[in-house]
Parts: C-alpha cells; structure tokens; sequence
C-alpha cells in the first residue's frame, strides 16, 4: 500500500511536469503521465484535474481503479487483481490516506483483512473482519493494531464453531458448535488455559425440543453417562453408546434428529417477503441471512435513507449486534422475541414483536457501506433493506 501514497494527489495538467498523451485532457477524456511520481492516468478531467472515475497505473505495473475530485482520491479505490492475489483489495481514502480497506493481507496475522487502518497502514477496527480457508471472525483491536478479542465462525469437521477465540485462533469457553447438516448444537466445556482443549465429559446438546446432558464422543454423540429431556418433562437417564440408549426395562431411546431447520427457516422467509410485500419493491436493497456482514450501495439518490428490518427466524429470544459502518451511526444491540409462533396445528403465526427497523442514511451513492451483524447463527434471523 505505501507504493499508492503518492499518487494519492494528482496535480493539473497545466502543469510543466504533467504530459497529456491522448484525449481531452482539461475537460474531457484523457489519458496523462505523471512522471514525478511515477504513474498514468486514463480517465475524466475537469478544469485541466482527474475528476469523477479513472484508471491510475504505477510504474511497478499496479492499478487502481480510481474515483477523484479536483485531482484528490476520495472514497473507496480498487486495486487490480494480480496473479499472486486471490480477492481485490480495495482502500478507502479520506483527506489523503487510507482509513479503511477490504481484503487487505495483514502479514502479522497471516489472514485477509477488512476494516479500518490507522496512520500506519495496521488493523485497528473494533469490529475489524478477518478471513481464512476455514474461518471468518469478527475482531476488536485497539489504535496500534493490537488484538483484544476475536469473535466468529470457524470450521471444525462436520461442525461449525460460533464463539470466542483467542488471539491464537483457538476455542475459547462460552462457544457451541453446529451440525453442518443435522441441526445439533453441542456446547461443552472448553479449557481456559487457552489450549482449546474440548472436553467431552459434560457436553449440553440441543435438537429441536430434545437436549441431553451428559458425555459425549466425539462427533458430540450422548456416550457415557448422561440425561434426555424431551419436550421440557420426560426425563431419561443411562448409559448412552454413540447416540443411543436402551434402559432396563427395554425401551430403546435415541437422540432425535431435528426437524429441517433451513426448511423452517425458508418458510418464515417467504412468510415475511409475502407479508411485507417484498416482491413489489424494485428498490430492495437487500434481502437475506448473511454470515458476518453484507454491503450496502444506493445507485439514485432517492435511495440513500433506507430502512433496516431485522426478523428472529428462531424459536427463542434472539440477542443480535448489527453494526452499520457508516458514519453517524452507532452499533444496534437487539434483544428480539420470536418473529412466529410455530404451531404443528396453525403453522406459522406471526408475531408482530419480533421484529425491529433500523433507518439508515448513506452520504454517498455509487459507495458500498459494511454493516456487520454478529450474535447468532445465519437460519436465526433474515434482514431486508428497503
């Protein structure tokens, strides 16, 4: 990134030092050469400077797709994709330095980057993104780039880690573990000393309205010692043998495979398009469940105070941070009932309390925004933007 600094500034063409190859290089489209810092323009000109979008390329072969006002980078910049890169980087620039970035590589941590930077170009957003083959974590630093916290989603066999991480990307205590396909989510206990360690002597696991606790193996099936709740009365205590129990009177027990939680999940989705007419706004912004975050960007001007709906597509309670990062607005710590009440004999009753609207105002157009929503899984909630 210090390779982009000085052609963060690109003087007029008026300039001895600035040679117009082609074009209209005062009001127009031109192409320029700036030999002083050693980089090439091809874009609009306005009053002799780069004005609105362009392509600046650096002696060294890089290129940016640039936006410019009176010859000054503002707002987001796009970097070309080389050979040895797997994603675009992107910088967003604001009074001639960078102060954000997406897809950064931060050689410390070896992971890709999104988030802000402080002045010398290191990680510092307290609600940075990382990402990985097989992670995607939320992580808060302080001024110097020095991590504090990690929070996300890590991939781990058959399942997937939603918690707390340490700074070495390994588990913390507080953090479940979900069933790629079946639905399960085990929560165990996880040693504090930072190893990671999973111990599966007392492990909590939850499908649907069943939930043992006891020992597990482990792939978080009930083996050893432990205890079956079905429906919040029945109760049945053994000795359990990779998911399965047969007590002394006979009767075979087996920990119930949940119901399609995605099935379910896709039913409130069309439920809640269907009821807030979502087929009829061709300004939707965006709809969906997005793992970490999604993007915002209004194309017209009519388009910049939109409204944020948040739906808890669970059975439960739902705590929920949405953290829009643009500027004025503060991170949204929700608490969220149940958008439905799900019955086997009435379907899917909407319940008007289980949701909530957030208004947004985006200051510029043609400029995607982050908003970063942690606290749950994907099939517990569904946004739309409007």
């Amino acid at each position: 990134l210090d390779e982009t600094l000085p052609f963060f500034y690109l003087p007029s063409t008026v300039s001895t030092i600035v040679k117009c190859i082609s074009g209209d290089c005062v009001n127009g489209f031109g192409k320029v050469t700036y030999p002083s810092v050693g980089a090439q323009y091809e874009g609009y000109f306005k009053n002799g400077y780069p004005d609105s979008v362009g392509l600046v390329t650096a002696k060294n072969g890089l290129s940016l797709q640039t936006f410019m006002k009176k010859g000054e980078m503002v707002g987001w910049q796009a970097f070309g994709i080389r050979k040895d890169t797997f994603t675009p980087l992107e910088v967003y620039v604001l009074h001639g330095r960078i102060s954000e970035v997406k897809n950064m590589f931060w050689p410390e941590q070896k992971m890709i980057y999104t988030g802000k930077v402080n002045s010398q170009l290191k990680p510092n957003d307290k609600n940075g993104l990382v990402k990985g083959s097989n992670f995607e974590v939320v992580v808060y630093l302080d001024y110097d780039g020095n991590l504090i916290s990690l929070f996300g989603k890590v991939d781990y066999g058959n399942f997937l880690y939603h918690g707390p991480l340490t700074k070495s990307m390994r588990f913390k205590s507080g953090g479940s573990f979900y069933h790629k396909t079946a639905g399960t989510k085990a929560t165990p206990r996880i040693a504090t000393d930072g190893s990671g360690k999973i111990y599966y002597d007392l492990v909590t696991l939850e499908k649907g309205d069943s939930m043992y606790i006891g020992s597990t193996n482990k792939e978080f099936q009930p083996h050893g010692n432990g205890m079956l709740r079905i429906s919040n009365s029945e109760v049945n205590s053994g000795i359990w043998r990779n998911g399965s129990m047969t007590d002394s009177t006979g009767t075979y027990y087996a920990f119930q495979e949940k119901k399609d939680s995605l099935s379910l999940h896709q039913q409130m989705v069309e439920k809640i398009e269907f009821n807030a007419g979502v087929n009829a706004w061709n300004n939707c912004m965006y709809k969906g469940s997005p793992l970490n975050y999604f993007f915002l960007e209004a194309k017209e001007t009519m388009y910049t105070h939109p409204t944020l709906y948040v739906f808890n597509t669970s059975p439960d309670t739902l705590n929920l941070q949405v953290s829009p990062q643009i500027e004025g607005h503060a991170p949204h710590n929700l608490v969220l009932p149940p958008t439905f009440q799900v019955s086997d004999s009435t379907g899917l009753q909407w319940m008007p309390s289980g949701f909530t609207r957030i208004p947004l105002t985006l200051p510029s157009i043609n400029q995607p925004y982050t908003v970063y929503v942690s606290g749950a899984m994907p099939d517990e909630y569904y946004l739309l933007v409007k």
